[in-house]
């Protein structure tokens, strides 16, 4: 990833950052990623919940998400969700 077209994909137009700018600007943008990811958990987690409370079974859920029920019920189910 040394050559200047893997930088443009990273950077966009801006291929004249250093490498380590670059390597600090990719750890910004993976914590960043990082933060979303853990608020998209707790999001889906959360309407999980609300489904579940309008009476959407484990399948119907998981439809949505494209997993299995089972998955939905052990995603609940470490997030502390009892029912």
């Amino acid at each position: 990833m040394n050559t200047i077209d893997d930088r443009d994909r990273i950077h966009g137009a801006a291929g004249d950052f250093s490498d380590e700018t670059a390597r600090e600007h990719a750890l910004v943008l993976l914590g960043e990623v990082d933060r979303r990811l853990e608020q998209a958990r707790l999001h889906r987690i959360y309407y999980m919940r609300l489904a579940r409370a309008y009476g959407c079974s484990y399948d119907q859920i998981g439809a949505e998400l494209r997993i299995t029920g089972a998955a939905v019920r052990a995603a609940l189910a470490r997030a502390g969700v009892v029912e």
